[in-house]
């Protein structure tokens, strides 16, 4: 491949990347500003005033408590896939079944 054509590839693939993460970026930066910055036309690409009250109402309203039935339930469903498909696995993995070419 060329040169150009390898720069040319490379910077197609850097605006596309780009392009798939601005929604992250503008997620993650509106979560910094002040309810009005939020609103305010045209928008702030950076937060003007960094705030952190927004993450401090959500993690003293409650959501620790459904944070910890998130955990509880995916350790509970990790476990149980584990204790499914470890054994498939290995019997798999040892035993002729047919089908597979060896």
């Amino acid at each position: 491949m060329s040169k150009k054509k390898e720069w040319v590839l490379n910077i197609v693939g850097v605006v596309i990347v780009a392009l798939f993460l601005f929604p992250v970026y503008w997620m993650v930066i509106t979560a910094f500003k002040t309810q009005t910055e939020v609103f305010q036309t045209p928008p702030t690409f950076f937060p003007v005033n960094f705030q952190f009250e927004s993450f401090v109402n959500i993690f003293s309203s409650g959501v620790g408590g459904y944070f910890l039935n998130s955990v509880i339930i995916a350790s509970g469903a990790t476990l149980l896939v584990l204790l499914l498909a470890v054994p498939s696995a290995y019997g798999l993995a040892r035993l002729r079944v047919r089908g597979k070419k060896r």
